[in-house]
């Protein structure tokens, strides 16, 4: 049984107030009403895969919205501050998360305070290094800015730790602890948004890297799923007369349409593809997935629900979903039929003063929907 996670509580966390998720198994399902805290339970555990990473902090705080309009996002600081939701009180409530994870007991705690400062152009702060995140204007000099200082309480086997974050608009912090992103990792990890689709597949990164590790045929498989025609996938530069517009994407080798990008194809192969490339980047690890059955037609969730629970077994992961459907649960009950023991289900319920979680083992859920025909969301 893969239990890289055995347990978690998630004490706070985005209007999640004490829930615990008590023995987790090797597949396990997160279902529940509209609002009941299914994806920040999901972010929670994947920020605490990596509470002192900036970068997977900031990662965390706007995955909701990554692929929205710039016009339309919230600005980095009030990003990472909606992690900390002010209380009945007006104060923000600290996160607070601790697990039990390969057999080590971990316990995370951050805080937020905001800061106003003065902001000199000519200053130059060796800590701070410019990345992706940029602002394309500057603020003028001498004028007031705000910073978010994120203060880190780390406890692992007993050992403790205290870091500080600082963000601000225009700067990300790093800091020879924070160089890199995998140096306190605690256990490696992927999320797939019910989005990332639509975005994924035309990240070369994630696709190439599965390839090189000799594990095409995979990703085969899985497309074949879908269409069983489909033969190949190769990386490929599309014909253009100019060298700028020239890029690598994913086309499909199709024994009928020949080679074809994946963004003539529908929504299904693309989470084939988005589920296969993502694997190797979390083996031996965690792969979460929000709203599972998104882009998968109810006649293709079986089989494809049964090539991801073996893909994690050989890839040695521990899958944590959540899902709205119960011909999803149906189909993960009929994947892991031979092996209810490694399945559990979570149903949360959001209550004023904590988020109350209800365990199913894999049999009983198996009772549950094909003894009794009870909707366990």
């Amino acid at each position: 049984m893969i239990k890289h996670m055995e347990e978690i509580r998630i004490g706070n966390f985005r209007g999640i107030k004490n829930a615990h998720f008590k023995q987790l198994g090797s597949v396990n399902i997160l279902v529940g009403g509209n609002n009941s805290g299914k994806t920040s339970a999901l972010e929670a555990m994947n920020l605490f895969t990596n509470p002192l990473s900036a970068r997977n902090i900031y990662e965390v705080a706007v995955a909701r919205e990554r692929y929205s309009f710039m016009r339309n996002r919230l600005s980095r600081l009030e990003s990472i501050n909606w992690l900390f939701p002010l209380n009945k009180e007006g104060n923000r409530d600290d996160i607070d998360i601790d697990a039990v994870v390969n057999k080590e007991s971990i316990k995370v705690n951050i805080a937020a305070r905001e800061e106003i400062f003065v902001k000199d152009l000519e200053t130059n702060n060796k800590d701070l290094v410019q990345e992706e995140f940029l602002l394309d204007e500057f603020n003028a000099e001498g004028e007031e800015n705000q910073r978010l200082i994120l203060k880190i309480k780390y406890e692992r086997n007993y050992e403790k730790l205290l870091k500080e974050l600082e963000f601000t608009e225009d700067v990300f912090p790093r800091s020879p602890l924070l160089d890199d992103k995998e140096k306190d990792l605690i256990i490696r990890c992927n999320i797939i948004t019910p989005v990332d689709h639509r975005i994924k597949p035309l990240s070369v990164k994630g696709l190439n890297d599965t390839i090189l590790a000799g594990d095409r045929p995979k990703i085969i498989a899985a497309l074949q799923y879908f269409d069983e025609n489909i033969q190949g996938i190769e990386l490929l530069m599309p014909k253009s007369n100019s060298y700028m517009n020239s890029a690598v994407i994913p086309f499909i080798d199709h024994k009928i349409l020949g080679l074809t990008p994946i963004t003539m194809f529908g929504d299904g192969i693309r989470k084939a593809l988005t589920l296969a490339s993502v694997l190797l980047g979390c083996q031996n690890g965690i792969l979460f997935i929000d709203e599972l059955e998104t882009a998968i037609h109810t006649r293709m969730l079986g089989k494809l629900f049964k090539w991801l629970v073996n893909a994690c077994k050989e890839f040695n992961i521990q899958l944590i979903a959540t899902t709205h459907s119960l011909e999803a649960i149906d189909a993960i009950i009929e994947a892991n039929e031979k092996e209810l023991d490694e399945l559990v289900a979570y149903r949360l319920e959001s209550k004023e003063e904590e988020t109350l979680v209800k365990r199913f083992s894999g049999e009983m859920l198996y009772d549950l929907r094909y003894q009794f025909g009870q909707d366990v969301r």
